[in-house]
């Protein structure tokens, strides 16, 4: 089970971003390679504990 909420607000290109993703969903690339994407894709992590205990 995963919880994902995204909000695509205002309208920045973000196409590499969600290919970067997919090629970690398939073991392509490691998490932390999204960490240099923060600024440019506008996408910051957030530490969340709550939701890494899951239900």
């Amino acid at each position: 089970m995963a919880d994902l909420f995204v909000v695509l607000s205002p309208g920045i290109e973000r196409f590499g971003y969600f290919e970067k993703l997919a090629a970690i969903s398939r073991g392509e690339k490691q998490f932390e390679s999204l960490i240099p994407e923060q600024d440019p894709y506008d996408v910051h992590f957030e530490n969340m504990p709550n939701w890494r205990a899951g239900p």
